[in-house]
Protein backbone atom coordinates (compact mmCIF):
# COMPACT_ATOMS: atom_id res chain seq x y z
CA UNK A 1 0.00 0.00 0.00
CA UNK A 2 1.06 3.60 -0.52
CA UNK A 3 2.68 5.33 2.43
CA UNK A 4 -0.54 7.36 2.99
CA UNK A 5 -2.02 4.16 4.38
CA UNK A 6 0.92 2.69 6.29
CA UNK A 7 -0.04 1.31 9.66
CA UNK A 8 -3.70 0.94 8.67
CA UNK A 9 -5.55 -2.31 8.23
CA UNK A 10 -6.93 -2.87 4.76
CA UNK A 11 -10.46 -2.11 6.01
CA UNK A 12 -9.32 1.16 7.61
CA UNK A 13 -7.38 2.13 4.46
CA UNK A 14 -10.44 1.51 2.28
CA UNK A 15 -12.62 3.44 4.75
CA UNK A 16 -10.19 6.36 4.49
CA UNK A 17 -10.48 6.33 0.69
CA UNK A 18 -14.28 6.02 0.81
CA UNK A 19 -14.63 8.87 3.32
CA UNK A 20 -12.55 11.15 1.08
CA UNK A 21 -15.41 11.01 -1.44
CA UNK A 22 -18.72 11.17 0.44
CA UNK A 23 -21.73 11.00 -1.84
CA UNK A 24 -19.62 9.84 -4.82
CA UNK A 25 -19.79 6.33 -6.26
CA UNK A 26 -16.40 4.63 -5.94
CA UNK A 27 -15.50 1.52 -7.95
CA UNK A 28 -13.28 -1.28 -6.62
CA UNK A 29 -10.76 -0.50 -9.39
CA UNK A 30 -10.56 3.13 -8.19
CA UNK A 31 -9.86 1.94 -4.65
CA UNK A 32 -7.11 -0.42 -5.83
CA UNK A 33 -5.53 2.39 -7.86
CA UNK A 34 -5.61 4.75 -4.84
CA UNK A 35 -4.21 2.19 -2.41
CA UNK A 36 -1.56 0.54 -4.60
CA UNK A 37 -1.02 2.50 -7.81
CA UNK A 38 -0.23 0.41 -10.88
CA UNK A 39 -0.05 -3.35 -10.32
CA UNK A 40 0.89 -6.24 -12.55
CA UNK A 41 -2.05 -8.26 -13.88
CA UNK A 42 -1.44 -11.07 -11.38
CA UNK A 43 -1.16 -8.62 -8.46
CA UNK A 44 -4.27 -6.78 -9.64
CA UNK A 45 -6.35 -9.98 -9.80
CA UNK A 46 -5.25 -11.05 -6.31
CA UNK A 47 -5.85 -7.61 -4.83
CA UNK A 48 -9.24 -7.24 -6.51
CA UNK A 49 -10.48 -10.37 -4.75
CA UNK A 50 -9.20 -9.05 -1.41
CA UNK A 51 -10.70 -5.60 -1.87
CA UNK A 52 -14.07 -7.08 -2.88
CA UNK A 53 -14.03 -9.00 0.41
CA UNK A 54 -13.14 -5.83 2.35
CA UNK A 55 -15.94 -3.93 0.60
CA UNK A 56 -18.46 -6.60 1.54
CA UNK A 57 -17.29 -6.57 5.17
CA UNK A 58 -17.52 -2.78 5.29
CA UNK A 59 -20.98 -2.89 3.75
CA UNK A 60 -22.03 -5.45 6.36
CA UNK A 61 -20.80 -3.11 9.09
CA UNK A 62 -22.73 -0.20 7.59
CA UNK A 63 -19.63 1.80 6.60
CA UNK A 64 -20.88 2.22 3.01
CA UNK A 65 -23.56 0.81 0.75
CA UNK A 66 -23.66 -0.91 -2.63
CA UNK A 67 -24.18 1.48 -5.54
CA UNK A 68 -26.20 0.65 -8.66
CA UNK A 69 -23.06 0.00 -10.74
CA UNK A 70 -21.33 -3.39 -10.37
CA UNK A 71 -18.46 -3.48 -7.84
CA UNK A 72 -19.21 0.10 -6.79
CA UNK A 73 -20.01 1.54 -3.39
CA UNK A 74 -20.95 4.88 -1.85
CA UNK A 75 -20.67 6.60 1.53
CA UNK A 76 -23.61 8.86 2.31
CA UNK A 77 -22.59 12.50 2.82
CA UNK A 78 -24.86 12.93 5.83
CA UNK A 79 -23.43 9.89 7.59
CA UNK A 80 -19.85 11.07 6.97
CA UNK A 81 -20.70 14.49 8.41
CA UNK A 82 -22.23 12.83 11.48
CA UNK A 83 -19.16 10.62 11.95
CA UNK A 84 -16.82 13.64 11.81
CA UNK A 85 -19.00 15.67 14.17
CA UNK A 86 -19.17 12.82 16.68
CA UNK A 87 -15.54 11.71 16.31
CA UNK A 88 -16.46 8.22 15.10
CA UNK A 89 -14.68 6.02 12.56
CA UNK A 90 -17.93 4.47 11.34
CA UNK A 91 -21.68 4.76 11.66
CA UNK A 92 -23.42 4.25 14.96
CA UNK A 93 -23.94 0.60 15.73
CA UNK A 94 -27.44 -0.59 16.30
CA UNK A 95 -28.51 -3.83 17.85
CA UNK A 96 -29.77 -6.24 15.24
CA UNK A 97 -30.22 -9.33 17.35
CA UNK A 98 -32.40 -10.08 20.30
CA UNK A 99 -30.86 -10.39 23.71
CA UNK A 100 -29.96 -13.80 24.99
CA UNK A 101 -31.30 -15.08 28.24
CA UNK A 102 -29.53 -17.48 30.48
CA UNK A 103 -31.12 -20.87 30.69
CA UNK A 104 -31.24 -22.27 34.17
Amino acid sequence: MHSDFSGLSKLDAVAKVMNEKPGIVVNVDDIIERLFGQLSLAEYKAEKARIKDVMNRGQGRGLWRQAAEPLSFIVDEAETSNMIANGRKGPAKTATRGTRTKRG
